[in-house]
């Protein structure tokens, strides 16, 4: 397995091997566990059961593992961030007063989940 540096950049997000938030690891049990639980749709990882693409932790450690090449890793997380930018640019801020409180509230609403 070829090992990435410790902190690795990938789409403009920067990961971690050993802080808190953001960590990756590529341990065998990684591999068992993700091994049949996705597929590459031309050169996108999506989830086998709800066909969204992983985050890029886990794409890291699908690539140290050798399940997914370096392409995969950089297109996914490319598109993986132009996805979230589109999904934000459409949410909705609505304010409503909450019926048990009477307080004021904001509400994200997204045209296709609503």
């Amino acid at each position: 397995m070829t090992k990435f540096p410790d902190s690795i950049e990938v789409s403009g997000r920067s990961y971690s091997r050993f802080k808190h938030f953001g960590t990756f690891s590529t341990t065998q049990d990684v591999v068992n566990k993700y091994k049949d639980s996705f597929h590459i749709d031309g050169t996108i990882v999506r989830w086998n059961s709800n066909d969204q693409i992983p985050f890029g932790d886990v794409l890291l450690d699908l690539t140290e593992a050798g399940l997914i090449d370096i392409t995969n890793l950089v297109d996914s997380c490319n598109l993986r961030e132009e996805e979230t930018d589109k999904f934000w640019s459409e949410v909705a801020h609505v304010r409503f007063k909450c019926p048990e409180t009477g307080e004021d509230m904001i509400k994200f609403v997204h045209p296709d989940y609503s």
